[in-house]
């Protein structure tokens, strides 16, 4: 556990998140933001979609499925030790080497783009020395009430973040969520659900497709507020209406004394034998279908939804931040929180106590979005 929690910390580290959102803020021009936050989100979402299909894959036929695993002893080891290849390891090996590939293509074919957007003098402050980042570093804690005024009082920009932080939050509350949901109400192993994120990926192009032409149409805080209205209502969707019941049912009988109704008996009675394995039915035998059906309409409410949203934030960011505290970093640490939040939503194998917590801070990013909604008219 100590070297899985290792190995996440590193993936950390190597994150070029930051980099990637402040190249688009400031490389790219504003007619071809959208297109260009778009694709990025699309990407993202392939990858996205790519990785645990591969975790399936290795998970199928890599030790635990078919029983192969594939030990290279080192000098000076037991035979018990050296290089192991199995479902837990494959992948981190295959993540090194596309690491590795990753770094090599940095170094031979990254050329520094030009920054048609930043503020004049910027250019020059990438150029600085050592010594002036760690004057800035030093003076950051003074500077920190300035920046904050700075950002507050820019409402659009205040309100992107808080939507971008919440795509991240439903993004990681969909994967971690997913292979402890089909196993508790479908009986579904982990390959399985893998496969199931792996086919969210098909979704990225019609996604993309949406963001691309509407963008052409409408506004851009129109398509964000639609988007928000579609992640709504699939979320509501998502959730086990069954057990809701099930568990007002539940409430009720906690409350009252069942010894001498004859009704509420029969009530309990009911409510008992619906528990499977300690959780209720999924939507009357249709779970799968609902599952299925509303995962896919979250995933691309949400695709949609950032592509828009980066884009204004790129649009809104004050330029007052540019050079050290840019778009791009701000956008990384709020998403971390974001993502932070949905590691620790889906603490129990129940579909509604996992979405259910997402309905109000829609509502209020909807709420925020209409109260600023001129501000957006970027």
């Amino acid at each position: 556990m100590k070297l899985a929690l290792l190995g996440r910390l590193l993936c950390g580290f190597g994150s070029a998140e930051v980099i990637n959102r402040q190249l688009i803020s400031a490389c790219v021009s504003y007619h071809h933001m959208t297109r260009a936050s778009a694709m990025f989100v699309s990407v993202s979402a392939i990858g996205m979609s790519i990785g645990p299909l591969i975790a399936a894959v290795f998970d199928m036929a890599g030790g635990r499925d078919t029983d192969v695993d594939i030990h290279i002893p080192l000098p000076g080891i037991d035979h018990s030790g050296g290089i192991v290849l199995d479902h837990c390891t494959d992948p981190g090996f295959l993540m090194a080497l596309l690491w590795l590939v990753q770094l090599l293509s940095l170094v031979f074919f990254f050329t520094e783009p030009e920054r048609i957007n930043s503020v004049a003098g910027t250019d020059s402050k990438i150029e600085r020395n050592v010594d002036s980042i760690w004057t800035t570093l030093y003076a950051l804690p003074s500077n920190l009430f300035g920046l904050l005024n700075i950002i507050l009082s820019n409402h659009a920009f205040v309100v992107t973040l808080f939507l971008f932080s919440f795509i991240e939050l439903v993004g990681e509350v969909l994967i971690s969520s997913c292979s402890m949901i089909v196993l508790r109400y479908f009986d579904w192993h982990g390959s399985r659900a893998g496969f199931i994120l792996a086919s969210l990926g098909g979704l990225v192009l019609p996604a993309h497709f949406i963001v691309e032409h509407a963008s052409r149409r409408f506004p851009e805080r129109a398509i964000l507020r639609a988007s928000i209205l579609f992640v709504f209502c699939s979320v509501v969707a998502i959730c086990n209406l069954e057990g809701l019941i099930l568990d007002l049912a539940a409430a009720i009988l906690n409350s009252e004394d069942t010894e001498h109704d004859m009704e509420l008996k029969k009530l309990e009675l009911t409510v008992n034998n619906s528990m499977k394995h300690d959780e209720f039915p999924y939507d009357w035998g249709a779970g799968v279908f609902v599952y299925l059906t509303s995962l896919s309409a979250i995933f691309i409410g949400t695709i949609v939804m950032e592509g828009v949203n980066t884009s204004l934030m790129s649009k809104s960011a004050p330029k007052e931040l540019d050079g050290f505290v840019n778009m791009g970093l701000l956008a990384t640490l709020v998403g971390s929180i974001g993502r932070v939040v949905g590691d620790r939503s889906p603490s129990r194998d129940f579909v509604s106590v996992t979405f259910l917590p997402l309905v109000p801070l829609i509502v209020v990013g909807y709420w925020l979005l209409k109260r600023y909604y001129n501000d957006l008219l970027i």
